[in-house]
């Protein structure tokens, strides 16, 4: 059982049935849909979100998404910790979380790390309704 399975029973199973290529076409839509709610962006962040929805990202890309969101983590801790009120911590949550799942869906090549992503992706909401349809959706075109 895949920590995924908390948010979507079954969406694992399903996503270690598809090719490489097609996880990583169904996470470069949902990296788009996650990143409308992160507000308050960056250019860095801005430029990898853009190459997220090519689906196609370098080492070095992987690896600054990696440092922004551990830089994103501390920020929200920060914020978090001196009594910020939620919606101005969660925003930088989120954002930690949408640049986990860039860093780990396409870092990795196995299925498992596409799980990790989608799950990454749900975090950034408090209602994950909208990314699980969408991810159901490019499962369902794909299988």
């Amino acid at each position: 059982m895949h920590i995924l399975d908390q948010e979507a029973l079954g969406f694992a199973d399903k996503l270690q049935r598809l090719s490489l290529e097609q996880r990583r076409r169904i996470l470069s839509t949902v990296c788009q849909l996650a990143s409308q709610t992160v507000r308050n962006t960056d250019p860095h962040f801005q430029e990898l979100v853009k190459a997220a929805a090519t689906g196609v990202l370098s080492q070095a890309q992987i690896a600054e998404a990696g440092l922004l969101a551990d830089l994103a983590d501390e920020q929200y801790l920060a914020l978090q910790n001196n009594g910020a009120v939620e919606a101005e911590w969660f925003n930088w949550f989120s954002k930690a979380r949408l640049l986990t799942a860039i860093a780990a869906g396409f870092g990795g090549d196995s299925w498992s790390d596409t799980a990790d992503a989608v799950y990454e992706l749900c975090r950034t909401r408090d209602d994950p309704s909208e990314i699980l349809k969408q991810i159901e959706l490019g499962i369902k075109t794909l299988l």
